[in-house]
């Protein structure tokens, strides 16, 4: 063999080694970048897509809207004070009564020919004291006569008086001025003492009941004006002031608030009637605000996650006062938080999440 052909069999036999080396160089190359690709598209697989929003600083008006209802200022019972047989009753449900009118009579028959019987006594034994004390001058009579006759008529008296008592007491009256609801009884029926006849609602005025939560109740005072409205009459308001504020809350850490106002001849509330109270006049406060969905929970314990390096975190936070689709945050978060606003329903403490949207961020 040549030394020629020797030179390029060796050429050849290098060079097919060096396109081998090729080769495989860029075969184990390509195998890392789909290794890597394929642990990527792991790590993408795991995070859960979510949408976010940043926390804004932003001005949030004190003022707030409670649901409640219209009650009357007074709801009475009438009672009797007396027994016996109803023989007049002057109401039906629905009547209006005036405080001091008669509205029931019972049978009082007896106790009036008892009164009459001892009114007549009593003038008897006057006319006999009198013609006694003028015997007593001659020596007709005795000292001891007139006293006696003194101490009838007294006794006569007080007997009269609790008859005229019995007989007042046989005559029903209102307690108060108003509407009669709930009657129980009908003429003919006998009652007994501290039985209910009826009720007696008036509603010239009405309490607007609501309750106010921690946050709200120290926003108001007493004497306050109040906007009341309700759904029965579309764009009708009624103006109130606040007659009370409790000074205990309730269980479930709300605030018991009426509301006083007069009601109306062209749109009249009736007793019961739910409606809402608008606290317009409380000026305003800055605040982050964050959206309602953000929120988890009740607003009263609510929580947010809150994305830190594509990992999420449950806060809790103190949720303010509400406005439109916005609430104001007043601790447990900070100016530019980025809170989860859907998607939380698979989420827990420290879940990996994609972000799907792209949020604005607040001045």
């Amino acid at each position: 063999m040549s030394t020629k052909r020797i030179v390029v069999t060796i050429i050849a036999i290098v060079g097919l080694l060096a396109l081998v080396f090729i080769i495989n160089s860029k075969l184990k190359a390509n195998k890392e970048i789909l290794n890597e690709n394929a642990e990527l598209s792991q790590q993408v697989n795991d995070a859960i897509p979510v949408t976010v929003d940043v926390t804004k600083e932003r001005s949030f008006s004190n003022g707030f809207v409670t649901d409640g209802s219209f009650n009357p200022v007074q709801k009475v019972n009438v009672t009797s004070d007396a027994a016996g047989k109803i023989t007049k009753l002057n109401f039906d449900d629905g009547t209006f009564v005036s405080r001091g009118a008669v509205i029931a009579v019972l049978d009082n028959t007896l106790m009036r020919n008892q009164a009459q019987s001892i009114q007549l006594n009593i003038e008897k034994s006057k006319k006999d004291l009198e013609r006694f004390q003028t015997l007593l001058a001659s020596g007709g009579a005795t000292s001891a006569q007139i006293d006696d006759l003194k101490n009838g008529i007294a006794q006569y008296e007080i007997q009269l008086a609790s008859i005229n008592k019995q007989i007042s007491d046989s005559y029903l009256k209102a307690p108060i001025s108003g509407t009669v609801v709930n009657k129980r009884v009908e003429q003919g029926v006998y009652v007994s003492p501290g039985m209910i006849l009826a009720e007696i609602v008036n509603i010239s005025s009405l309490d607007f009941q609501t309750y106010l939560t921690e946050s709200q109740v120290f926003k108001v005072k007493k004497g306050q004006e109040v906007r009341l409205g309700t759904g029965v009459y579309e764009g009708k308001d009624y103006m109130g002031k606040i007659k009370f504020i409790d000074v205990a809350s309730t269980p479930s850490k709300t605030y018991l608030v009426e509301i006083s106002t007069a009601n109306s001849n062209t749109h009249p509330l009736k007793a019961g009637l739910t409606g809402k109270a608008y606290f317009d006049n409380a000026g305003s406060t800055q605040g982050l605000s964050i959206p309602r969905t953000a929120v988890v929970g009740s607003f009263s314990d609510g929580k947010v996650y809150v994305v830190q390096d594509s990992i999420v975190h449950l806060m809790p936070v103190t949720i303010g006062t509400f406005e439109g689709d916005e609430v104001q945050v007043t601790s447990g978060l900070s100016k530019g938080d980025v809170v989860v606003t859907s998607g939380q329903i698979n989420l827990k403490e420290g879940s990996k999440v994609i972000i799907a949207n792209k949020p604005v961020a607040g001045n």
